[in-house]
């Protein structure tokens, strides 16, 4: 390290000049990967066959109760287009 010379020539400071590329790069990797582990922690394991959602030690609850728990309302309930068809032939028959 060289010193900063003043204008009469004597000392004034000293200069330390290092790189940080690396480092942000280093920072911007674990950014991304703390967001990753966020969104993994968001997963929510969903049975295929009773559409159940896993909570927590074991216990699955109905999409509903889920729902309910999580966002503290009721969820109110209603049937899709595609189901409603079928229904609402078979009430005219």
């Amino acid at each position: 390290m060289r010193p900063i010379l003043a204008a009469d020539g004597s000392g004034a400071e000293s200069l330390a000049i290092r790189d940080l590329t690396a480092k942000k790069a280093a920072e911007r990797r674990l950014a991304a990967a703390l967001e990753d582990v966020g969104r993994l922690r968001n997963l929510v394991p969903t049975c295929t066959w009773y559409k159940k959602l896993g909570a927590d030690a074991g216990f699955w609850a109905s999409v509903e109760e889920h729902l309910t728990h999580v966002t503290g309302h009721d969820i109110p309930h209603g049937m899709c287009p595609e189901r409603c068809a079928p229904v609402l032939e078979q009430m005219q028959r």
